[in-house]
């Protein structure tokens, strides 16, 4: 990875945590880790449905969006940075 590639990851990552609210950027960094959707939405008090449709789906909406210019590789570096 070139230095250039460094920022421009950095960069996104920063504006696409930035552009999410405490909850969902907690739900991106659970998500990330692994955590199962039954879990996240037992500690939320919510059902996994809601977890699983509507609240994951707005986030990846905005991370998609913020990716899009990235490369491929680029774009899972961030996801892997935001982990």
């Amino acid at each position: 990875m070139t230095a250039e590639e460094g920022v421009s990851i950095d960069e996104a990552v920063e504006a696409a945590m930035k552009s999410l609210d405490e909850d969902r950027r907690t739900l991106l960094r659970e998500k990330l880790a692994g955590l199962p959707d039954l879990e996240m939405a037992v500690s939320r008090s919510i059902s996994r449905r809601t977890i699983a449709c509507a609240r994951k789906q707005a986030v990846f909406v905005v991370l998609e969006w913020r990716l899009a210019e990235l490369e491929r590789a680029l774009q899972v570096a961030v996801l892997d940075r935001s982990a």
